[in-house]
């Protein structure tokens, strides 16, 4: 019985992650149809040389501290954690502890960001 439990929680995840990929995919869609160009030069652009050294030149020091701290963060994790399928159950647990630490830092960031913006 016990197995029959796995195999149905493990279709109701698949369920989650393909409502997930379809929520990601329609705000791809979202912002090629606004900025009439595909999501991988948007993603460029934003994180391009050019794009961040004019904001570091716009932010205050404590919000560029912030953009700067998320991205080394994410960086050291996805080079850590490049296949979580793959990673022990502790390993796994630690990585979900990262990225939930760095979810609380890039919303923290977004808030920042959002204040300095309605200024």
């Amino acid at each position: 019985m016990g197995s029959e439990d796995v195999k149905f929680r493990m279709l109701k995840v698949l369920n989650e992650m393909l409502e997930v990929y379809a929520r990601l995919l329609e705000l791809i869609i979202n912002i090629e149809e606004e900025e009439k160009r595909p999501i991988e030069e948007v993603i460029k652009e934003t994180f391009s040389i050019e794009s961040l050294s004019a904001l570091a030149l716009k932010l205050p020091p404590e919000v560029l501290g912030k953009l700067f701290a998320f991205i080394l963060r994410v960086s050291s994790l996805f080079t850590i954690y490049r296949d979580p399928l793959k990673l022990s159950l502790e390993d796994k647990k630690k990585c979900l502890r990262d990225l939930k630490e760095a979810m609380g830092m890039f919303k923290d960031l977004l808030d920042s960001l959002e204040r300095f913006r309605t200024r």
